[in-house]
């Protein structure tokens, strides 16, 4: 695997993006090895390789998170300095979006008052307008229009968790009208 992972080119854009994280963690006390860096090369590009690709894009970084903390009490301090080097603007906001959206699903779930889940669907339809506003500015990124479908999907999921559902089987009531 290591001979292949050699026709995978690593860009500059990531050496730079290593060295800012390499520079973030120092100033965090957290001091990867050398070796540990020159590692996470190898790592970054098999990842590009099992994906067929041949080069290595910034968001394979984000797998690093995994592999640069000592201890496990740097793990979160790792995750977050890397992902904020790893994400672009865009990939940032869906992840954070998706990470709410799951909250307010799970929310909703212990608690499904009706001030509740009125509260959770306006947060989303917040998200779902911020998410429209990317798509202004980052068109063609097919990953916002996926994340608007998740949304709306889990704000369906989290209104209909309050609404009565509708019995498949008729009723043998008669109906008033």
């Amino acid at each position: 695997m290591l001979f292949l992972c050699g026709v995978v080119s690593i860009p500059d854009d990531i050496y730079t993006t290593l060295s800012h994280i390499r520079t973030d963690l120092r100033d965090e006390g957290i001091r990867p090895s050398d070796r540990r860096f020159k590692q996470s090369l190898s790592i970054l590009q098999a990842k590009a390789l099992m994906e067929q690709r041949q080069d290595v894009k910034i968001s394979d970084v984000l797998l690093l998170e995994h592999t640069l903390w000592e201890n496990v009490e740097q793990k979160t301090m790792v995750s977050e300095i890397v992902h904020n080097h790893a994400l672009d603007i865009v990939s940032r906001t869906i992840q954070t979006i998706e990470d709410d959206t799951n909250e307010l699903l799970k929310a909703s779930q212990n608690d499904s008052s009706t001030e509740n889940v009125l509260e959770a669907t306006q947060k989303m339809k917040r998200m779902v307008q911020e998410l429209d506003e990317l798509k202004i500015t980052y068109h063609g990124r097919e990953d916002i229009n996926a994340t608007v479908q998740k949304v709306k999907g889990i704000q369906q999921k989290i209104t209909d968790s309050i609404l009565e559902p509708i019995d498949a089987e008729p009723s043998t009531k008669e109906m008033p009208f």
